[in-house]
């Protein structure tokens, strides 16, 4: 699939559902796009930039995001499971009420986000800054943590 396609069906302002799956973006930005209420699946991002995106109640099932940026994206009501996230930059984001399942970080910076009322379930942190500037000392265990717990 192209980035222009996914820009095509993010102009339209109304919160369409779209499924997106088995498909590749590499090096794209996507700007201030609506994505709510979509599903990706089986799905790589590459080098993609989200700058003022919402994401919300959209779920993220089964997809690897490399080397991505989220500045100023709203995933709230979302959900996340078996994703992994390698070297991402997650900066100013909205996670409320949003949890995740199975998701691995690896070497991924969290940076001045929401994450009230979330929980990580068996999710992995490797590697990973967390708000305070600090490695996260539950590197290298899977287990159930709330965004709370992360961001402390």
């Amino acid at each position: 699939m192209s980035a222009t396609n996914i820009i095509e069906f993010n102009t339209v302002k109304s919160a369409l559902y779209k499924v997106i799956k088995d498909e590749r973006l590499n090096g794209i930005t996507l700007k201030s796009e609506l994505i709510s209420g979509s599903r990706f699946e089986n799905t790589v991002f590459e080098n993609v930039r989200f700058i003022d995106c919402d994401f919300q109640s959209t779920e993220i099932i089964n997809c690897k995001f490399i080397n991505c940026s989220f500045e100023r994206c709203n995933f709230e009501f979302s959900r996340l499971q078996n994703c992994n996230m390698v070297a991402c930059k997650v900066e100013g984001c909205n996670f409320c009420i949003t949890n995740s399942l199975n998701t691995n970080f690896l070497s991924c910076m969290l940076t001045a986000n929401n994450y009230e009322e979330s929980e990580h379930k068996n999710a992995t942190f490797i590697n990973t800054i967390k708000e305070d500037g600090s490695m996260d000392e539950y590197a290298n265990s899977a287990l159930t943590l709330s965004y709370e717990q992360m961001a402390a």
